[in-house]
């Protein structure tokens, strides 16, 4: 009766090892098959346009191979558990039975007794086989439950974001009392719409987390790229344009701005500030549909019942975008067909209803990354006037006479066509570090803004060479006071 539970607890201990390292295998081996074929679905059109067809199709048979043979060992392991213990009774079971029979037939065992203990270990043995069966499904879930573990302790950023927004209350309750009372502020103005946006000094980090391919790795960081912005203020009611060369943190800095990038709310950060009562929108460049209605997806940003959300708006708002007629006719809430829209639309299309999905929200700051790419001059004058009318009206295809009852509204944009400059109230140029305002007349002299920005980096690269030039010739001791170009 003793030897029975120390036997089985005794064997557990010894296979325990291994049958966590082929249930490791397995998970791993079928979370890989599922994200191959995953990827190939997505990627179809990639995998097809470079005849990689037949390469994936053996790539995938080899992951089917590899995750079947660790699915047939990891049950031949579950199996052999499973028996395990039924195995072991029924030697202990015969064991007995020898040995005490012998001792009932000399007469030193009573056959009452002998009976007795054969029935307790054979339920003994049904105990422990239930207890065993139910260790073997916590441990087959083990891998599922650590992976899940480590996937929710990931580093998060809901502390920041909550230490971002008390300290933008704090300094936005400031702003407005500092602004309440000074003459020079019209009466018929709301301190509100009159505290800007800006960035003092923000220095952070963006760091990129991976894994490797092996099975039982770790996330690591795979990229830190440190970023360094200041000088930047923006007043409400403005459109405004970024411009930069390719690198500089263009793309960053409007994703700061949105919120969709939160650097760390520390004394070291910086001064980032948004007001505290704005609605921000971050619109990415990628255009992103979700599998419903092409009104679900237009009205994703408003609220349920809500004006900004009915229907003759959201036609209106495409129309003047210039997506096409038999796009709108498919706009209607009362329409229960569901289609996969980024494969069934062209790329203007899914543009243009991407920045109509954002007109339509109706936000207090919209940020933009680079509206008018993908598009003919025609329809990037469209945008251009849509985003004007933004500004101006507070909204687009909202009534005129409840302008004044809304709030002032901010657009903030990319681009790389001097087509934009003449609507924009102010230009930025993203320098390293720096962010300056630029002056739109210096602007229209370069036929392209990627020529103003190419003759600014040779200007600078002019202005130190005769500096380095006008400077007394350094002594052969000293070269580490040489200044590199």
């Amino acid at each position: 009766v003793v030897l029975l539970p120390l036997a089985i607890m005794g064997l557990m201990a010894a296979r325990l090892r291994s049958t966590q390292a082929h249930l490791q295998t397995c998970a791993f081996e079928h979370n890989r098959l599922v994200k191959d074929f995953s990827d190939t679905v997505t990627n179809y059109h990639l995998i097809a346009d470079y005849g990689k067809a037949i390469e994936r199709l053996d790539t995938h048979q080899d992951r089917v191979a590899t995750y079947s043979t660790a699915d047939r060992l990891t049950a031949t392991v579950l199996m052999n558990n499973q028996y395990l213990i039924s195995w072991l009774t029924k030697i202990v079971v015969a064991g007995y039975t020898l040995a005490g029979g012998l001792r009932v037939i000399d007469g030193s065992l009573s056959p009452g007794i002998f009976l007795t203990c054969l029935r307790v270990l054979l339920s003994m043995g049904g105990m422990w086989e239930k207890a065993y069966s139910m260790c073997l499904q916590i441990y087959t879930t083990a891998p599922a439950l650590s992976r899940l573990v480590r996937l929710i302790n990931l580093p998060k950023n809901h502390h920041d974001r909550m230490n971002w927004n008390l300290k933008r209350r704090e300094e936005t309750s400031r702003s407005m009392h500092a602004l309440v009372g000074q003459a020079h502020i019209p009466a018929s103005a709301c301190a509100l719409d009159l505290i800007p946006l800006r960035i003092l000094e923000l220095q952070f980090s963006l760091i990129t987390y991976g894994a490797s391919r092996s099975l039982g790795s770790n996330l690591e960081v795979v990229r830190d790229s440190p970023m360094y912005f200041r000088g930047l203020e923006i007043h409400q009611g403005n459109l405004v344009g970024i411009i930069g060369r390719h690198g500089l943190g263009k793309t960053t800095l409007l994703k700061v701005l949105g919120g969709s990038i939160l650097p760390p709310c520390t004394h070291t950060s910086g001064s980032l500030f948004i007001p505290s009562h704005l609605r921000v929108l971050h619109v990415d460049g990628d255009p992103l549909f979700f599998r419903g209605s092409l009104y679900d997806n237009l009205v994703f940003g408003c609220r349920t019942g809500h004006e900004d959300a009915s229907l003759d708006r959201v036609i209106k708002v495409c129309e003047r975008l210039g997506v096409p007629s038999n796009i709108t006719r498919m706009i209607d809430p009362e329409h229960d067909f569901e289609l996969a829209w980024s494969k069934n639309l062209s790329h203007s299309e899914k543009h243009l209803l991407h920045l109509a999905r954002a007109l339509i929200a109706n936000p207090d700051v919209l940020c933009l990354h680079r509206p008018m790419t993908k598009v003919t001059s025609q329809v990037c004058t469209q945008i251009i006037e849509l985003m004007r009318d933004f500004v101006s009206c507070r909204g687009v295809e909202l009534p005129l006479n409840m302008l004044t009852n809304r709030r002032l509204r901010t657009c903030i944009m990319t681009f790389e066509r001097k087509l934009v400059l003449d609507s924009c109230d102010v230009v930025y140029q993203v320098k390293a570090g720096q962010i300056v305002r630029v002056n739109a007349s210096k602007i229209h002299s370069q036929p392209t803004v990627n020529h103003l920005l190419r003759n600014q980096s040779e200007d600078l690269a002019l202005s130190l060479s005769q500096q380095r030039m006008q400077e007394p010739p350094v002594p052969a001791s000293e070269p580490e006071d040489t200044f590199p170009i």
